[in-house]
């Protein structure tokens, strides 16, 4: 198989899955949505309190993941900082 057959069966392929996704995503699931979320109990309702505020960062945190022992969390930071 040449090339450009082969670049033709995957852009066919391409489109079918994008006509496959844009069905799911136009399709009925809206109200198994609606279904499944009625027995979610928000967050607001659980009793959560701020500990510490991270206040060492100068821009946004886009990440933060708790270390192996779990008793230090790693952040970093869109200003190029990592603090633990």
């Amino acid at each position: 198989m040449s090339l450009s057959q082969q670049m033709e069966g995957k852009k066919n392929e391409l489109r079918k899955l994008k006509e496959e996704l844009s069905n799911k995503r136009s399709g009925g699931n809206t109200l198994i949505l609606k279904t499944k979320s009625s027995d979610f109990q928000s967050f607001n309702s659980s009793p959560l309190q701020i500990r510490r505020n991270l206040t060492v960062h100068l821009d946004k945190i886009y990440e933060m993941h708790w270390a192996q022992d779990s008793t230090k969390l790693v952040s970093a930071s869109q200003d190029g900082s990592a603090y633990c």
